[in-house]
């Protein structure tokens, strides 16, 4: 044999293994599915594949500060914001920073990780992208399993129903490639809409009395569970339970054995998603929303002019194009993606024909239910009151039924192509079959074509630097402060909530996640912060009261301003006391040494003016030290270099830095920089340096061309000792003016005998030192030192998740200040331990359903490959 013979034979082993035959012959078989679907594919990623683009809605990000002025650009479509600003954040999370699996502290002072199912990202259709993907790429891979996936199992739904292979095909692109579904996939509530065909093929195969799997129910339903919406679980439910109803009364028989199994692994998926469910719920009921959306099903409908949406998706305008004129009777659905109800024109022609197909046994059921939502959609009267308060459906709007509608479209869809085929077929044309089998393939593309350059103009294709996380010198300081920990508060639409999250800062804002009673503290900081209809909670400057004891316990120790307000530097200098009277300009050469003494009054701060900047080289430096005279260490240094340069009003702190009617000395030393400062009146002996004495709790600390970073200079630590208490009812603390968490814990229940008598000890007595030895988002430990026992007061939440630990043993922390933990200690040395888990005590079940499903999954394909042999 020769070398060639071998060379041959080599090559052709692939071809002749068995699994290269079964590839070769399933895309043989379902050639057409796989061409509507590779089309679709490519009309809809062209712009990824031969453009170099990607998609992401991170553009978004360059509207708001501190990003549009470090990385102006033009959003391609506002209407994902959310998108950008909230849920890429969480997907970032997995990756960035696992360990908030079980609490993130970066919003709304901690709520619950993205391990609870409300976050949404441990659906595999987000978290398999996110693990494998680089985040660029995160909403592409997302969007390719949310067309892809549901395709496939819708394909084999309708398989299972007997439509055809051709039919099939166009109905599983009617249904994966729907307007209704293509405009949320990115959206929570769009990962248990994809899962809608699996479970429909569930349904099918149990009613039809064929082999089910354990494993795959089991799968199917911790999908289904973590996908984090609540409604369209719902919705799919709903329809499960009719379908199989209808499919029961059509052939008259009951699958017990296959029912059984289904049960059984819809059982093992909810054990194992339990730990990740619970919390979720637990957190919903605490956020107060629902009470709020009680009638939200009964109150809003589509009018009837609507219906021509089916037909003009851009009727009301197009958000990719800057315009929208919208529908004022659509109230809180007055928006692209809440509006459109596009299922594409060629599906709606084929549902004529779809009646008059006999071998679509189910198609006047879903008929009936295309109506039926309809109905609903549009508050037909009748339908209304059936639906409303009908369990899970009574807290989202009824309009969004329509993520049932593509469902019915598609299966008769598929049944009017299967119709207008046969009607092709005449048996007297001899090339009647290819004929009506062409017209079966160009009526699927048909449908998909158009669908595609729906979904392909709807999404942002970027170049790949603008699907990265941009930083900006403001962000950057925030996250080398050394304070830690600590929290901010943005104002306006600073840092979006929660854009915080991207970048591992603790903001006390949030969109979408906050407990109703926190964001009753919030509101008596500032009134407008958030409102009954909204889910965002933002401030507004001007109404921001920088002293309440609120803004101090929450350990906020920056406040961040856009560079184009001056509110809180109005906040600062509207009641500064000057030193002396200004005249004129002091000017600072390189190497110049400058003093000026003062005696320190009742003041928070003093501040500094700079005239200008004339000459600031790549390493120039100005030093402004504070020290008592005669001595050489300074009590305080700030050091300006590079942005910080740029700074017109320089704060220093002298709280916590010297007592009133100490004396002090400014000095100002120049490194390289040429500089003038604002002077005052000849000082013999001294530098004439104008200097004004600051009330305000605020200095400012940072000032950049992306804004302004401010020091509360009140703030209390995270943790830290009080000894008085007293009782107080949360709306009376609300309203107490007296409130003052620096030295009292307000309890919402009596105190026991042991924290009542924390107030007996003397003042001279009570001394602590609160250390923090370890800060991570599931776990803090502080290390505590007092001669005498004391009340360790926190901002952390008091929750379900929390456990409270003190030299290892478990002890149960009080709720302090309205919803915060706080824990007596005794006197001597403690290690004290903050640890949050979610879903406490439930992951040994969930240990027990997962090796129930590995059991199952191994019995099953041991079963299979013995039936095979």
């Amino acid at each position: 044999m020769t070398t060639l013979d071998h060379a041959e034979m080599a090559l052709a082993v692939p071809r002749h293994h068995p699994a290269a035959r079964r590839i070769a012959r399933g895309v043989r078989k379902h050639r057409v599915a796989l061409l509507v679907l590779v089309l679709f594919n490519l009309i809809f990623f062209y712009p990824s594949l031969f453009m170099g683009r990607v998609i992401s809605p991170l553009d978004i990000l360059s509207r708001y500060d501190p990003f549009a002025t470090v990385r102006p650009a033009e959003p391609q479509n506002g209407t994902l914001n959310d998108i950008a600003t909230s849920y890429l954040t969480l997907m970032n999370m997995v990756r960035a920073d696992p360990g908030s699996f079980h609490w993130n502290r970066y919003v709304a002072a901690g709520i619950p990780g993205f391990g609870s199912a409300g976050a949404a990202v441990l659906s595999p259709f987000v978290f398999v992208p996110v693990v494998l993907l680089p985040f660029w790429l995160f909403c592409t891979g997302i969007l390719f399993l949310k067309i892809n996936l549901p395709f496939y199992f819708g394909y084999l739904w309708l398989r299972e129903e007997r439509l055809g292979k051709i039919p099939a095909a166009a109905g599983a692109i009617a249904l994966s490639g729907a307007g209704i579904y293509a405009v949320w996939w990115l959206w929570p509530s769009s990962n248990a809409i994809a899962l809608y065909p699996a479970l429909l093929l569930l349904v099918a195969r149990l009613m039809h009395g064929k082999r089910i799997s354990i494993a795959l129910s089991g799968l199917l339903a911790v999908s289904f569970a973590l996908s984090g919406y609540v409604a369209t679980i719902a919705y799919g439910a709903w329809m499960a339970l009719l379908y199989a109803i209808f499919l029961a009364m059509q052939q008259r028989s009951f699958p017990g054995r296959q029912l059984a199994k289904t049960l059984a692994g819809a059982g093992i998926g909810a054990l194992i998603a339990s730990p990740f469910i619970l919390p979720f719920i637990g957190f919903l009921r605490r956020t107060g929303y629902l009470a709020g959306r009680e009638n939200v099903s009964s109150e809003l409908f589509y009018p009837l002019e609507h219906f021509a949406a089916f037909l003009d998706p851009y009727r009301l305008g197009n958000p990719v194009a800057n315009l929208w004129y919208g529908d004022v009777r659509l109230g809180s659905s007055n928006n692209f993606v809440e509006a459109t109800i596009f299922v594409g024109i060629m599906p709606l022609l084929l549902i004529v024909p779809a009646l008059f197909n006999r071998r679509g046994r189910s198609r006047f059921f879903w008929l009936a239910l295309g109506l039926f939502v309809l109905g609903g959609m549009f508050g037909a009267p009748v339908i209304k009151s059936l639906l409303d308060g009908l369990p899970g459906l009574q807290y989202s709007p009824l309009p969004r039924l329509r993520f049932l509608l593509p469902v019915s479209v598609a299966y008769l869809a598929a049944c009017g192509i299967a119709m207008l085929m046969r009607a092709l077929s005449i048996r007297s044309f001899r090339y009647s079959r290819p004929f009506a089998r062409l017209a079966g393939v160009a009526s699927a593309l048909a449908i998909g074509i158009p669908l595609a350059f729906f979904a392909a103009g709807f999404y942002p294709y970027v170049n790949p630097a603008l699907a990265k996380l941009p930083s900006s010198p403001t962000v950057d300081f925030l996250q080398s402060a050394q304070q830690q920990p600590f929290r901010i508060a943005p104002f306006f639409t600073y840092l979006l909530p929660n854009s915080s999250e991207y970048y591992g800062l603790e903001d006390i804002r949030s969109h979408f996640s906050s407990e109703e009673k926190y964001r009753r503290i919030l509101q008596r900081i500032d009134p407008g912060s958030f409102g009954s209809s909204g889910t965002v909670i933002t401030f507004n400057s001007l109404n921001f009261d920088v002293r309440d004891p609120f803004v101090s316990f929450l350990n906020v120790r920056y406040l961040v301003e856009q560079p184009s307000i001056d509110i809180l530097r109005w906040e600062v200098e509207k009641d500064a006391i000057p030193v002396g009277l200004l005249a004129g300009e002091v000017e600072v050469l390189p190497g110049a040494v400058l003093h000026r003494d003062f005696d320190v009054p009742e003041a928070s701060g003093i501040e500094l003016a700079i005239a200008g900047i004339d000459a600031k080289p790549a390493d120039g430096a100005l030093v402004i030290s504070l020290r008592r005279p005669g001595e050489s260490e300074p009590v305080y240094e700030r050091r300006l270099v590079g942005e910080d340069l740029r700074m017109s009003k320089l704060n220093l702190p002298l709280r916590d830095i010297a007592s009133a009617g100490e004396r002090l000395q400014i000095e100002v030393v120049s490194r390289g920089v040429r500089a003038r400062f604002l002077g005052s009146e000849p000082i013999a002996g001294q530098d004439p340096l104008f200097l004004r004495f600051t009330t305000s709790p605020l200095i400012l600390v940072r000032e950049a061309a992306d804004g302004r970073v401010f020091e509360n200079l009140n703030v209390l630590p995270r943790y830290y000792p009080v000894w008085d208490t007293r009782t107080l009812e949360f709306e009376a603390l609300l309203a107490d003016e007296a409130f003052n968490p620096a030295i009292e814990a307000v309890l919402t229940t009596p105190p026991s005998e042991t924290v009542r008598q924390l107030a007996s000890i003397s003042p001279e007595a009570r001394r602590a030192a609160v250390r923090i030895l370890s800060y991570t988002p599931g776990a803090d430990e502080i290390e505590t030192t007092s001669g005498v026992p004391f009340l360790l007061a926190s901002s952390e939440k008091l929750t379900p998740e929390l456990r409270v630990l003190v030299d290892g043993a478990e002890v149960e922390p009080l709720e302090i200040n309205g919803m915060f933990a706080g824990v007596p200690v005794a006197a001597g040395t403690h290690r004290v331990i903050f640890e949050r888990r979610i879903g406490r005590g439930w992951w040994m079940p969930a240990m027990i359903g997962g090796m129930l499903l590995g059991v199952a999954a191994g019995w099953e394909w041991r079963k299979r490959m013995t039936n095979d042999e």
